[in-house]
């Protein structure tokens, strides 16, 4: 898939272009919620704690299905 070196590159990257976006670094709890609100495809203009925590969960499976590890 990727080496270890260009997931890190990744990885920086994408952290930049969140604190461009929203002006701080998000933990890694944040980008999980907003890969959830990504894949769930809606917004809404506040979520639950419990919500969150799906969306979150959401995340969670989606970057680990194709390592089969959800499956």
């Amino acid at each position: 898939m990727f080496n270890n070196d260009d997931l890190q590159v990744r990885w920086w990257t994408l952290e930049a272009k969140l604190v461009e976006r929203f002006g701080k670094k998000p933990d890694m709890e944040t980008i999980l919620f907003l890969i959830g609100i990504q894949e769930l495809g809606t917004v809404a203009e506040r979520f639950t704690k419990e919500q969150k925590q799906d969306l979150m969960h959401i995340a969670v499976c989606r970057l680990l299905a194709p390592a089969g590890i959800m499956n």
